[in-house]
């Protein structure tokens, strides 16, 4: 847990750069280790949507959406309405 915001911040320096597959194990370690925080699943939906994983990001996108604090309310309904597209 001291670690996962590092772990988090390692995934986003790889998808900045296009480099989802590399990204992807940060992000899955970070949500392992702390599952109720939102944009860890956020970033991981992401992730994975870019790798054409579409299931997986639509469940990622569903946990970031229903966890999400009021601070990220637009974004979880932005996200929300893509979500019937899917």
């Amino acid at each position: 847990p001291h670690y996962t915001a590092a772990l988090n911040e390692l995934g986003s320096i790889h998808s900045a750069r296009g480099a989802y597959e590399r990204a992807v194990p940060y992000f899955e370690a970070a949500v392992a280790a702390e599952p109720a925080t939102a944009h860890y699943h956020l970033n991981l939906a992401i992730a994975y949507e870019e790798l054409g994983r579409f299931d997986a990001a639509r469940q990622q996108y569903l946990t970031f959406v229903e966890l999400a604090p009021p601070a990220l309310a637009a974004r979880a309904a932005e996200i929300r309405k893509r979500l019937t597209g899917y």
